[in-house]
């Protein structure tokens, strides 16, 4: 699980990933607030993959400042 603090920042990463569609992450609550949920790992992931989806990450962050 990922969250950003403030929490409102969360959704608004959430939404800026998914829309970005490099990767896929879901939503959840953690203890009542907002959460990422993540996985990058299967058979067929590449180290590039995981570099791709910590770029995409920091750019959708970036994007909810």
């Amino acid at each position: 699980l990922v969250a950003c603090d403030p929490p409102a920042q969360t959704g608004a990463t959430l939404e800026n990933i998914q829309n970005a569609g490099e990767c896929w992450c879901g939503g959840t609550t953690w203890h009542g607030e907002p959460a990422i949920r993540i996985s990058v790992c299967s058979w067929a992931t590449t180290p590039e993959d995981v570099d791709k989806a910590a770029a995409a990450f920091i750019k959708a962050r970036s994007l909810a400042i």
